[in-house]
């Protein structure tokens, strides 16, 4: 590793109070030390100000400049013209670092690169997702050249291109090539829109060696910040602005020698933002904006460059439909209620399936039941937001005598168990169950793992006979009952439950943080999307939770399925379990037990998403943060010898 020196990290400011007392701290806690802090004040009107001057008298390495209101292309240059580091990185300030951002470029500066480019993360409000670039690997003065034409959207790849990204503050830079960059950018004072695209070629402009990296680094870029609806002025300023970045962009590649096919690409993503805001809130804005697009040739050279190169089928077909339909209506029509009617009409060929299979297997009595709860499955989402408030109102009459309910530590022992349920048993069970089985058994090698079925489970419950006898006759899923039984297995024995469908990438065992609580579960990057209520959020994972010995908080949720039941002889809904916990956190269960869940930056969902994909070895970074959840049902066979599946399930 190259010493490299002392790093300058450039902030460019304007009212963002809400966000500095993150983005400030998480510059000072880098640890990488060597650095020096430049935060722009570009003429804030909010305490932003305030909260940069306090700061700054607490800590030597932040210098602070102020201008007025001049916009982000200004705030950026003063910033770089005042920098003294041998390099330069850049944080917006509604943005984040890790505390290892900086010192995971320093490690790979191990020659004179004039950039070094890695991944980073989306967070939409507490939801991380890891944004990886094409691969790592380093970048000649020819490869460059070749870059400055592809970097923003390149033939071989799907959208925007990840070779580099298109991004400041993705990448570290030298300082004396961020020094030259500015002289020209200075030419894009006053554009507002597609600032990171020039200054990202006018620093390949200016470089002879680059590196990249495959893996995300610790940036996390606030997409929270960027959904907001805009006004009818807005939407105007905003295609203004559009406009004015292609016209200074396609000037600045024409005097490289380049054509201008990139600046109408960069025009395409510019707009294509905007329409897709008002697709998911308001389809006439989106409709009238799009009816003007069409008649832009602009716009209309990019849509065809696009079409031509794109590989997959539906974008290739939304893409058509911009190309040769005049109305924007008709277009928005076409595009979401085809959609809509495609789903339709797979839903029924899937039903017709499911109905037929099930007769010929249990015949038309129990088929008419499976139905009800495949049904209860897919239309679960809808069902939660709507029976949520009247479900909660009867669990909270089931649960008064056990509100003030809590856990004696020393009387509720800990113990090392571990359930996994498969009804039909696991010597028979799908491909994905077995190797799931295995990863459980290979990182809790010391654990008493028990393998529940419908051979032992009564062997270790004592669930109500009633709801005993119910789902045998089939009146309760599978599914729910699954949920019934990892309470009552936990209240009785304790240990930890989990699904058979979670696959282990590396150690994580529950039970060791359940020194000082009642019960432990996960809550992971997209837990909180999954329910909100009243002002609480997910904060669990039912499919992984551990609790000891007749904790309190076990007993309650399992007094609440049984009562439930047996009052009203359903469960209503597919997620009845996660509405059961909501209720329990929102009446603060157990000492708000579920308050106290560990959090966790991983994605449980991560591994099912990338089955099928090429493996890299820059997945195996976010496997291995948490547990993966799979679905059993996944057709093993389609996935090649090289991909994630291979790799990491059968472990080739």
């Amino acid at each position: 590793m190259k010493n490299v020196g002392r790093i300058s990290v450039v902030v460019p400011i304007y009212n963002q109070e809400k966000y500095l007392e993150r983005s400030i701290p998480s510059i000072q806690k880098q640890q990488y030390k060597e650095l020096e802090i430049i935060l722009v004040d570009d003429g804030s009107t909010d305490s932003s100000a305030e909260i940069i001057k306090k700061y700054a008298e607490i800590d030597p390495r932040i210098i602070v400049v102020s201008q007025n209101n001049s916009g982000l292309v200004a705030a950026t240059i003063a910033g770089c013209q005042v920098a003294r580091g041998e390099y330069i990185a850049f944080l917006d300030p509604d943005d984040y670092y890790g505390e290892d951002f900086l010192a995971n470029f320093v490690k790979e500066v191990v020659e004179d690169y004039d950039f070094i480019a890695a991944g980073f993360y989306y967070d939409d409000d507490g939801q991380l997702s890891p944004q990886y670039l094409k691969c790592t690997q380093e970048f000649n003065e020819t490869m460059i050249e070749k870059l400055k034409r592809t970097y923003l959207y390149s033939p071989d790849y799907e959208g925007i291109s990840s070779e580099i990204f298109i991004s400041r503050w993705n990448k570290l830079y030298r300082s004396d090539v961020v020094k030259k960059v500015i002289q020209e950018f200075k030419k894009c004072r006053g554009i507002t829109l597609g600032e990171d695209t020039i200054f990202t070629f006018l620093m390949l402009k200016y470089c002879k060696k680059g590196k990249s990296i495959g893996r995300a680094n610790s940036y996390y870029y606030n997409i929270g910040n960027q959904n907001s609806m805009m006004k009818n002025e807005a939407v105007e300023k905003h295609l203004d602005s559009a406009i004015k970045a292609f016209k200074i962009y396609g000037e600045i590649l024409r005097q490289d020698g380049i054509e201008s096919t990139q600046a109408n690409i960069l025009y395409f993503y510019l707009v294509e933002s905007l329409l897709a805001r008002f697709e998911k809130n308001n389809m006439k804005i989106a409709a009238n904006i799009y009816s003007r697009l069409w008649r832009n040739k602009i716009y209309q050279k990019a849509v065809k460059v696009q079409y031509k190169n794109s590989k997959r089928k539906k974008t290739k077909i939304k893409l058509g439909l911009k190309r040769y339909c005049p109305f924007g209506s008709i277009y928005f029509y076409m595009a979401n209620n085809g959609i809509e009617w495609f789903h339709k009409i797979k839903e029924i060929c899937l039903d017709g399936k499911f109905l037929t299979k099930n007769v010929r297997r249990v015949g038309i009595a129990k088929t008419k039941k499976l139905y009800h709860f495949h049904m209860n499955r897919r239309h679960a989402f809808c069902d939660i937001q709507e029976q949520l408030p009247l479900l909660e109102k009867r669990i909270n009459q089931i649960i008064q005598p056990l509100l003030y309910l809590k856990t004696d530590l020393e009387k509720c022992p800990i113990r090392d168990n571990i359930f996994v349920f498969w009804m039909d048993g696991f010597d028979n069970a799908p491909v994905i169950v077995q190797k799931c089985l295995q990863s459980i058994k290979d990182y809790h090698p010391n654990s008493n793992i028990i393998e529940i079925s419908k051979s032992n489970y009564k062997k270790y419950t004592d669930i109500n006979p009633v709801l005993l006898k119910d789902f045998e006759n089939g009146e309760i899923s599978i599914q729910t009952f699954s949920d019934i039984l990892r309470f009552n297995l936990l209240k009785n024995h304790g240990g930890t439950w989990i699904d058979a469908t979670i696959f282990f990438c590396d150690d994580f065992d529950l039970t060791n943080n359940l020194k000082n609580k009642s019960i432990e579960s996960i809550c992971f990057s997209t837990t909180k999307k999954f329910l909100q209520y009243k002002g609480e959020c997910c904060s669990w994972s039912g499919f992984f939770f551990a609790a000891r010995k007749n904790a309190a908080f076990v007993r309650v949720m399992d007094y609440i399925f049984e009562q439930y039941y047996l009052k009203y002889h359903t469960f209503s809904i597919y997620f009845f379990i996660d509405v059961a916990l909501m209720v329990c956190k929102l009446n603060h269960i157990d000492q708000d037990a579920l308050a106290k869940i560990q959090r966790n930056s991983g994605d449980m969902f991560t591994l099912n998403r990338i089955l099928n994909e090429e493996y890299d070895e820059k997945y195996q970074y976010e496997i291995i943060k948490v547990p993966q959840k799979l679905t059993w049902d996944c057709d093993v066979s389609r996935f090649s010898l090289y991909s994630v599946y291979s790799v990491v399930i059968e472990r080739k």
